[in-house]
């Protein structure tokens, strides 16, 4: 590293100002598109670029400060110069040249500004005391690891993705953290029930939330004597003590450098939709620009600016529609993500859709203006949550018969619609948090980096919350390791059992049984369905019976008693098969003529598809294969469709048993 050299060429070099992740970036795009530019960076910070996400595995010991991702590697050959700690002061536009901190000049032909943003900490007394830590780079990790010990209690204010990702950190970590939130969990990106159940989720961790504006960090003496933060106090009056205080409670973009200028700014620097600032030699990405009225404080969006600016410095005209905002929780042992467009029509009626499962470990949401997706929201395991990202970028539309899929099964296409990573779109969003598209990752893969640590180092796809690196394992021909399913042997047993006994009636019942001759006297076992007393015990049992296995179908939202969704689900089975022997009981397997005969026939037909479908379920964990993911869809469909009828069929029953 040549650091806080000048390049001195007879043509002046692209100069980037920011050596965050975007400038980063910026500079790899640049090499990657003309290895021989000439490019200089200059960076704040003493450190080489280092990847931000993951400054709170660092913190809570579950990275190495030797694994803390570099950013930096450039080709072999290049023709850049990297100026780290060394701040950029003023810009002179006249001469087209940058000032640094000590005063020396930097020519340039064209100037990239992705300088970011800096924390945006509350006015409120006692934010300024020793122990109140902002949380941005690694100088505050370090102060925050030099201070700690276990048991220390923490409180965090801020209730967005990095005070949660925080406090799950620090509460693996070992201190006990407490989560002081405004308003709503993640506002900007959960709806209400998904915040409720990501409350429930930190909880159930350990970590104590409390909502309420906290309006005043008290202070009192340590044992040195040294006013330090004790307690933070909400509007509420209520006082919550503490050791240590960690601000995540928002960013503001850094505009100084444009503002002493004289270039246009509002929240942010002014950009058009080529991303250049008032001065079209000047360029602006990342935290710090402002596209359209819009600041992105995300990564995703920062890149995709990256991405544009870089082409259009070496003299492409590529333009900039904005960013779909799309946020992943990572480090908080749940999965949470949502997506939403950038512009939605205020005037156009919003409609959304729900989907929770049985055990309550996945919700969905959808957003939708005029039938076409406009934002998404899921907690828990989504695999095809990709798929639904892209629908939301570009605002696809849904059937009608899509939005009934998504509300019974949570997803709006069949599962087995291009499930594999092989066969999605070049322009498809692999890694969202290193914005690395499968297109990027073919180009690496034709380049010779066929492993998924070889793509992981060459793109950086995967090196963010690690949730696409089975898609890199697919891609790189590595197969994906099977996941028993929950309750398998008791399913597949109950579902063999029920298949067999469905069948052997289907069997003995053509012909029916022959009628044995009771002459004699004494109890036989024709009179369990020709004796009105034990017909009448048998008929009620099984409609219980099918009524329960009925609320058990219905169960999509709730979730009741000790069991979790595989046990409830083996409790269904279970009660198919019994039914199947009152039925047994009841007709002496005759299956009787008219409706009676299409009641018997559906119930029989019902029991097949059932057990066959649960079979394939347990099936599907040891071999997950397209076939029984599509067999087991056509068992499940077919049972639903077949329990449609059941109720009204058990009702004519009945009414003409006793009517006639």
């Amino acid at each position: 590293m040549n650091n806080n050299k000048l390049l001195e060429q007879q043509q002046s070099p692209i100069v980037v100002v920011g050596s965050g992740p975007v400038g980063t970036r910026i500079l790899r795009d640049i090499l990657r598109a003309q290895p021989d530019a000439a490019v200089a960076i200059y960076g704040d910070e003493s450190w080489e670029p280092y990847d931000r996400s993951k400054l709170v595995s660092l913190l809570s010991g579950d990275l190495a400060w030797a694994d803390l991702p570099n950013l930096s590697p450039l080709p072999d050959r290049h023709n850049a110069v990297l100026n780290y700690g060394n701040r950029i002061e003023t810009i002179d536009r006249e001469n087209r040249a940058v000032v640094d901190w000590k005063g020396n000049r930097q020519p340039y032909s064209k100037l990239v500004l992705a300088i970011g943003s800096n924390p945006w900490l509350p006015d409120i007394p006692g934010v300024w005391l020793p122990n109140v830590h902002a949380f941005r780079n690694v100088g505050d990790v370090r102060e925050l690891l030099d201070n700690g010990y276990p048991g220390r209690r923490v409180v965090v204010l801020g209730g967005g993705l990095l005070g949660v990702e925080l406090a799950c950190g620090l509460q693996r970590k070992g201190e006990k953290a407490c989560l002081v939130v405004s308003s709503r969990l993640l506002g900007r990106q959960l709806d209400h029930r998904a915040g409720e159940l990501l409350v429930e989720h930190l909880q159930a961790l350990g970590i104590e939330v409390v909502f309420g504006r906290a309006t005043e960090i008290a202070g009192g003496r340590n044992a040195d004597g040294e006013t330090v933060a004790q307690a933070v106090l909400t509007f509420d009056q209520r006082q919550i003590d503490c050791d240590c205080v960690v601000l995540a409670t928002g960013v503001n973009p850094t505009i100084d450098l444009a503002v002493k200028s004289g270039l246009a700014t509002g929240r942010g620097i002014k950009v058009d939709d080529y991303l250049r600032t008032s001065d079209p030699l000047i360029y602006a990405a990342g935290e710090c620009a402002e596209h359209r009225g819009r600041v992105y404080s995300l990564i995703g969006p920062g890149f995709e600016q990256a991405d544009v600016v870089a082409q259009n410095v070496l003299g492409a005209r590529v333009k900039y529609h904005g960013s779909a905002i799309t946020t992943q929780l990572k480090g908080a042992d749940i999965a949470a993500f949502s997506c939403f467009q950038e512009e939605l029509d205020d005037a156009a009626p919003i409609r959304s859709l729900s989907y929770q499962s049985d055990d309550q470990s996945r919700y969905r949401a959808l957003r939708l203006s005029r039938g076409r997706l406009t934002g998404v929201v899921g907690i828990g395991d989504w695999p095809e949550g990709w798929r639904i990202r892209e629908a939301v970028r570009q605002g696809r539309r849904l059937m009608p018969w899509q939005c009934r899929r998504f509300l019974a099964t949570g997803n709006p296409w069949s599962e087995n619609a291009a499930a594999s990573v092989l066969q999605w779109p070049p322009h498809a969003t692999v890694c969202n948090c290193m914005g690395i598209s499968r297109g990027l990752l073919d180009l690496a893969l034709q380049q010779g980096h066929t492993s998924v640590a070889a793509l992981q180092t060459h793109t950086k796809a995967g090196t963010g919350c690690g949730s696409c690196v089975h898609f890199l394992a697919e891609l790189a021909g590595q197969a994906p390791t099977p996941q028993a399913v929950a309750g398998a042997r008791p399913l597949t047993a109950a579902s063999l059992l029920a298949l067999a006994l469905a069948l052997c009636a289907l069997l003995l019942s053509v012909p029916a049984l022959p009628p044995l001759d009771t002459s004699l006297g004494g109890w036989h076992w024709q009179n369990l369905w020709l004796q009105n007393g034990w017909k009448q015990a048998s008929g009620y049992s099984l409609l219980a019976l099918s009524c329960v296995a009925l609320l058990l179908s219905l169960r999509k939202r709730r979730s009741f008693g000790p069991l979790s969704y595989a046990g409830w689900r083996v409790v269904h089975v279970v009660g198919g098969t019994l039914a199947l022997v009152l039925l047994a009981a009841h007709t002496g397997l005759g299956l009787g003529h008219n409706l009676d005969r299409i009641l018997a026939l559906d119930f029989l037909a019902l029991a097949l598809l059932g057990g066959a479908a649960g079979g394939l379920v347990a099936l599907e964990g040891s071999s997950p294969t397209p076939l029984l993911r599509r067999l087991r869809g056509a068992g499940y469909w077919g049972h639903v469709l077949l329990f449609w009828p059941l109720p009204v069929l058990l009702a004519f029953h009945i009414l003409s048993t006793y009517y006639f």
